[in-house]
This record gives structure tokens, C-alpha cells and sequence, in this order.
């Protein structure tokens, strides 16, 4: 074991003989005896309470190491291209330099798409799996008007990152009122790939293997997504893509015109 090493032990443990004289303290009084008897009982307490915790820490960290793989195989399996998020023009520069930032985290100058979040989870970046909502695409460039593009983001967020995936929008009732915990699960994403009886069959929307059946289904992204994760831009008009051609350094760069390829609609590219 290297010096460093052996120095990131010794602060280790001198932090925790700080913290268990300090919890002892706590209880028998600043100026309890080391040398008693009751002392020696609450340290052995404490080393026993945090052995259990480490076993817990170390189980969970297990757990969400299996499902990080159980994930990566489920996106291999079902062939999944990419993740995409569509943005006004105005941030397409501040986004390809410090990534796609959540909700809480974003500067007031920023061209927001969803100034309610009726979904309340602020501290993510909504996502979509290989087509954007297009019905919600659609609404925000009709209202607000100017210029879009799409952001294409790799695949690896779903088990690099924190996810959680709702099978219908994220503000819907039967999304936003479910705890995160049972929105991180294999389950979760499995299930959005499910028939819904509400919904037209997969068969009937011709759906591809990695499409979700409900075109507002969301991958909610836990604090943001960094530059790194950016794998491409999909612009609707030339002027625009040879504008910020240069900025988006060897990330692939698409032109889909207007009301063509991401800027329609997912029934009708799919149909």
C-alpha cells in the first residue's frame, strides 16, 4: 500500500475515533471517563451501529450496480439509438458547453420550454427515448415561435446517470405521484414499453422494439446531463446548422426540415 494510501487510512480512522468519542460524549456528558466501564459499552455500541451501516451502504451500492446492468442490457436488447431533448435555437451554445442543466439550476436568461414543471420533479432534465414528444414539440414551437433544434444524448445516461422512466408524461397523475423509487426500477423502464389499454396497440402504431408505447412517455434525468453525454444536434433549416455546425465539435449533426424527420410527428415518420 502506497503513502497515500496509507495516510487516507490513518485520516479515516482518526475520523472515526472523533466521531465515536463525540457520540459517546453525547450521552454519558463532556466530561465522562474513558476509563469506565459504561464507556467501553457504548463503544463497542457504536462500532457495532456503524459496521451495520457500511453493510447497508454496501448493499445498496451493490443493488444499484445490478440494476445498472440490468438496464444496460435491456437498452442493448431492445437496440435503443439514443435519448433527445428539443431546445430553443437561443441555447443550443450554453448547452453544448456546460450540458443540459435541471429546472432548479437554470439562470433566468435561459429560453425555458415548461415554465409550470406541473410534474415537480425540478431537480431533472426530461428526456426522450429515440423520438422526441412530438405532440409537446409541436405546441411549444407553434406558441413560442423561432427557431428549434433537437439534442441527440447517448444511450449511457440510462444506467450512468440517475434515471427515473414514467411510462406516460411526467406530470401526469399516475407519474407525478409516485415516488422516485419505484421510477428508478428495471421494472419502470420495462413498463414503458407495455400495452396500454388507453392507447393504440404497438402493432397498430408500428412502433419500433426501442419506442415507447406512449409518445409522452419521459426519461427524467437526476441533476442534469454533462457536455460529454451530447452525441449530436439535429437542425430544421441550413441557415442554423452552418451557423453552430463549428460549435458542436465531432458530434454527428443532421438537417431535418420543417415538419420532417424530428420535427414531426412520431406517428406519422413511424407510419
Amino acid at each position: 500500500m502506497g503513502t497515500g494510501s496509507n495516510l487516507a487510512v490513518e485520516l479515516a480512522e482518526e475520523k472515526f475515533l472523533l466521531a465515536k468519542e463525540k457520540w459517546i460524549r453525547s450521552r454519558l456528558g463532556e466530561d465522562a471517563d474513558e476509563n469506565t466501564h459504561e464507556w467501553n459499552e457504548l463503544a463497542e455500541e457504536y462500532t457495532e451501529l456503524v459496521n451495520q451501516e457500511a453493510l447497508y451502504l454496501e448493499s445498496l451500492f451493490e443493488e444499484k450496480e445490478r440494476r445498472k446492468e440490468d438496464i444496460r442490457k435491456i437498452v442493448d436488447e431492445l437496440e435503443m439509438p439514443a435519448l433527445v431533448h428539443f431546445t430553443q435555437l437561443s441555447n443550443l451554445e450554453s448547452i453544448l458547453k456546460d450540458g443540459l442543466l435541471p429546472r432548479n439550476e437554470i439562470k433566468e436568461t435561459v429560453d425555458i420550454n415548461d415554465e409550470l414543471r406541473l410534474d415537480g420533479r425540478e431537480n431533472t432534465v426530461s428526456t426522450s427515448i429515440a423520438f422526441p414528444n412530438s405532440k409537446m414539440f409541436y405546441k411549444y414551437r407553434t406558441q413560442k415561435g423561432g427557431l428549434w433544434c433537437v439534442i441527440g444524448i447517448s444511450k449511457r445516461v440510462l444506467w450512468e446517470l440517475d434515471c427515473l422512466f414514467c411510462k406516460h408524461n411526467a406530470a401526469d397523475i399516475r407519474i407525478s405521484t409516485q415516488a422516485d423509487n419505484s421510477l428508478e426500477t428495471v421494472e419502470a423502464l420495462l413498463g414503458m414499453f407495455d400495452e396500454s389499454p388507453l392507447l393504440d396497440s404497438r402493432d397498430a402504431q408500428k412502433l419500433r422494439r426501442y419506442d415507447p408505447t406512449d409518445l409522452q412517455a419521459e426519461v427524467l434525468i437526476k441533476g442534469g446531463i454533462p457536455p460529454k453525454y451530447i452525441v449530436g444536434v439535429v437542425f430544421s433549416d441550413k441557415p442554423s446548422k452552418s451557423k453552430f455546425e463549428t460549435l458542436t465539435s465531432k458530434r454527428k449533426v443532421l438537417l431535418h426540415s420543417h415538419n420532417k424527420g424530428y420535427f414531426a410527428s412520431r406517428n406519422y415518420v413511424r407510419r
